[in-house]
């Protein structure tokens, strides 16, 4: 029984390669006599089928400049694929390694997320510090942290009503208003407020 043909290579480049790859072989007397006019009917399939994505890739060009599309254009790309980035083209042309997130080898490299903000209850001692944008790298980062303690919502429960702690134990007696994000923090003495003195 005869051994099926592998399946080739599937982008343009990549053909191109596997054809000169073969011509090489043959060049460099890497394959028998026998089998040269194999390898070279296999390299002359493989360089057509790369020259068919290079014209198909032209086209697809040349229609995006025009601004028209080609439905059968969509057709070629499930048959040839396009290759896989090398390196993103944009924030939203992305190579394979940057599908979730740009990685920090990436010139568009995004900060990892930031952890979802649980809400904290009433009564709870928190830290509640500014967003500052840093000028040098455009990063945030978070300044000039404040005590205080939670004293309740706003009706979306998107804000918290905090009040300052002016020494351990001791409020303010009116109500600031901070977003209910990573802003707010659980103090890192704890939870628990301390006594009144």
């Amino acid at each position: 029984m005869e051994q099926p043909i592998p399946m080739g290579p599937d982008t343009g480049p990549e053909l191109f390669a596997a054809a000169a790859t073969h011509l090489n072989d043959i060049a460099e007397g890497e394959v028998e006599n026998a089998d040269q006019p194999l390898y070279a009917a296999i390299a002359t399939a493989y360089a057509a089928q790369a020259q068919t994505a290079a014209i198909v890739m032209l086209t697809e060009v040349i229609t995006r400049a025009s601004g028209q599309g080609l439905s059968d254009l969509r057709a070629w790309r499930e048959e040839i694929p396009l290759s896989p980035l090398k390196e993103c083209g944009s924030k939203y042309r992305r190579r394979p390694q940057c599908e979730e997130r740009h990685t920090e080898d990436c010139r568009y490299a995004e900060p990892p997320p930031e952890p979802r903000h649980v809400l904290l209850p009433v009564g709870t001692r928190v830290l509640v510090s500014d967003w500052v944008r840093d000028d040098a790298d455009g990063s945030l980062r978070l300044v000039n942290p404040q005590a205080g303690r939670i004293s309740g919502y706003d009706m979306s429960r998107s804000k918290y009503r905090w009040e300052s702690e002016w020494e351990p134990g001791r409020y303010a007696t009116f109500d600031s208003w901070a977003f209910a994000d990573n802003r707010v923090e659980v103090h890192p003495d704890g939870p628990e407020c301390p006594a009144s003195p």
